[in-house]
């Protein structure tokens, strides 16, 4: 609700208003002080400060009604109200144009801002000074009607006045916003024809504050004379253009927190109140004791001596959080930067950098430096960490590129052009395989034995991965090239597992079931080799399992027999191969996809395409298992034969 109310510049002109309004009404209506105590005065760049132009604006229309409206001159009031509203607008710029440590908006988080802060009140209160002595001195009598010390010593005690309450003020306003997170305003780009390097505003400043010393020794060219009229329009006339000048500072970042600076400010200020109110009266007894009090007013005496009692307190302050920052707050932007750096931009050349300046703060006595020396162990530990996880995911992206070529090339090995191999064929043929990880021990293979007799068959390695991929190449070479050299599937599927025992030290073994089709007859011969029982599909009727005893696996025992079995295909008859993979395939709740759903799904596609059929029945594997990750290698094949 206050972030939205303070970012609104209506809102802010009415707030200025009011404040100084009443302010103005407590500390002159009800004659607090009298025209010699003015404490609302350091409102102006406070304000300016804080809500810029629109804040200085809201508080110079609230001075000008209150002294209109309780009988002042409307000249003196117009003059008044324009100078108090240059002073803020002059806050407002001089903090963003002032070259300290950070730009941000104004808070009490560092010795640099605080330092910032007074030196922009000390400006300020200067700069009302030397536009009240012009102003005294072109118009004394129409401004003495607001203002009623008209010496050059007792005109001091406004600069005094107005310096002292805008420190206060400053420290508690602006203290209060970064506890209530307001937001205070930020300067946006205002650009206008008018574009003047501001350190040329020092000519005019430095030309009207040695008119002032001079003329103070000649009164009759300082007071109402050509002279005071012409550096009063230079005086108004730089304060006009200074105001209108282009001002951009670029974006500022302003991060809401309250630190522990700000927080031993506010205590100190605590402190420094309560002092000045305690020595007050005793300060007030022994300056009436001074002859000069004749000529000087008692009451701004004390605001001077106020003044300087502000001063002494905050130089004291300002002592304490030197050694403050220097042994706690730096190390701990320190500390803060490094964490930033390994946390969120991984920088590591930054650590010896960031290690050199936190070691600055330590004296090996303290626990500041004690955390130090263990977050220094920690980042070396970190960034060792580092160095072996960079090695590791190096080494893991090239495990990773090589296994996507292992994954390339076998299944460049697993033919794919099933139409082709069917053209001109009394037989179709269609195949998928999709491994579990990148590279699987499952495969398919189909070729031409010569004209009248082709083969298919599909394997299952046991195991996975990259041994399973080695053995189901090294088998799959073995069955293609003893079968065109062997009649027999029997004596085929003998020699292959003689040669598969040989050197097999990982105790792999494969699952095969081998088929051997006649084109011109429809004869099938077959062996399974510890294979699942395929399904078959005769006369146009339903898929069916092909019951026969399977023989021993590959590659488990040397000169095992193996029994070739024959049956006849007619026109239409379909073979469909797999592998445990599609069986076997899971899910969280329902268990195996089981061989009764695996028949189920064929028979309602089985009128479909080949290919139609092993896309649907892997979709409905794929449905089946839901989000669960794929356990076994996937493979299928079906053979149709068409017959003459």
């Amino acid at each position: 609700m206050l972030d939205k109310l303070f970012k609104n510049k209506k809102f802010i002109f009415i707030f200025t208003f009011a404040i100084e309004f009443v302010m103005y009404y407590s500390f002159n209506h009800m004659n607090f002080g009298g025209r010699f105590f003015i404490p609302d005065m350091g409102l102006a760049p406070v304000f300016g400060l804080i809500f810029g132009p629109f804040g200085g604006l809201g508080f110079a229309c609230a001075t000008f009604a209150g002294e209109f409206y309780w009988g002042g001159n409307f000249f003196a009031s117009l003059l008044d109200s324009s100078i108090l509203f240059f002073v803020s607008v002059l806050a407002y710029k001089l903090w963003y144009l002032i070259p300290f440590k950070e730009l941000s908006p104004p808070k009490f988080s560092s010795l640099s801002t605080i330092l910032k802060f007074v030196s922009v009140m000390f400006i300020s209160s200067l700069v009302y000074l030397i536009l009240l002595q012009i102003s005294f001195a072109a118009f004394p009598s129409i401004i003495g009607d607001l203002y009623s010390l008209t010496s050059f010593l007792n005109q001091f005690s406004y600069a005094f006045n107005l310096f002292d309450f805008s420190i206060i003020y400053g420290l508690i306003f602006i203290s209060a916003f970064n506890i209530l997170k307001i937001p205070i305003k930020i300067p946006k780009k205002f650009k206008t024809k008018l574009n003047i390097p501001y350190k040329f505003f020092l000519i005019p400043l430095v030309l009207l504050s040695v008119f002032i010393v001079f003329a103070h020794t000649h009164n009759d060219i300082f007071t109402e004379s050509v002279w005071s009229y012409l550096f009063f329009i230079i005086a108004f006339g730089s304060a006009i253009l200074f105001s209108l000048n282009t001002f951009d500072v670029g974006d500022i970042q302003s991060s809401q927190y309250y630190s522990i600076i700000e927080k031993i400010i506010v205590l100190f200020f605590i402190i420094m109140i309560f002092f000045s109110i305690g020595i007050f009266d005793e300060l007030h007894d022994v300056i009436v004791g001074f002859s000069f009090v004749n000529v000087l007013n008692i009451r701004f005496i004390l605001m001077i001596t106020i003044g300087l009692i502000i001063l002494l307190s905050m130089t004291l302050t300002l002592i304490h959080i030197y050694f403050v920052e220097k042994l706690l707050t730096n190390p701990l932007k320190g500390l803060t930067e490094a964490t930033n750096n390994y946390v969120v931009e991984g920088k590591l050349e930054y650590h010896k950098h960031t290690t050199f300046r936190i070691k600055n703060f330590m004296n090996d006595e303290d626990d500041m430096s004690v955390l130090i020396n263990s977050f220094n162990s920690l980042s070396d530990i970190i960034k060792s960490n580092l160095n072996n996880l960079r090695k590791s995911t190096i080494e893991k992206e090239r495990f990773k590129t090589e296994f996507n070529i292992a994954h390339d090339i076998q299944r460049g090995m697993l033919s794919t052009d099933f139409e082709k191999f069917s053209s001109n064929g009394p037989f179709e043929i269609c195949a998928f395989m999709n491994p579990a990880k990148e590279v699987g021990g499952d495969f398919y293979d189909y070729f031409k034995v010569d004209d009248e007799n082709i083969i298919f068959v599909v394997g299952d390695v046991s195991g996975k991965g990259v041994p399973a991929s080695l053995f189901m190449v090294r088998t799959m070479h073995l069955i293609k090239n003893h079968s065109k050299f062997e009649n027999n599937l029997s004596e085929v599927y003998e020699q292959v597992n003689n040669l598969s025992c040989e050197r097999n030290t990982d105790n792999l073994f494969v699952t095969s079931w081998i088929g051997k089709l006649n084109i011109k007859s429809g004869e099938l011969s077959f062996v399974n080799a510890g294979h699942n029982h395929p399904l078959i599909r005769r006369n146009g009727g339903d898929f069916e399992y092909l019951e026969t005893s399977p023989d021993l696996v590959l590659g488990v025992m040397e000169d095992m027999p193996y029994t070739e079995n024959k049956i006849n295909l007619k026109p239409g008859d379909m073979v469909f191969l797999y592998t445990d993979g599609v069986t076997e395939a899971n899910n969280n709740y329902d268990g195996f996809y089981g061989d009764d759903r695996l028949k189920n799904t064929l028979n309602r596609y089985k009128d479909q395409k080949l290919n139609i059929i092993i896309s649907e029945l892997t979709e409905d594997i794929y449905q089946y298992c839901g989000t669960r990750e794929q356990f076994d290698d996937l493979t299928m094949l079906i053979m149709k034969f068409e017959g003459d």
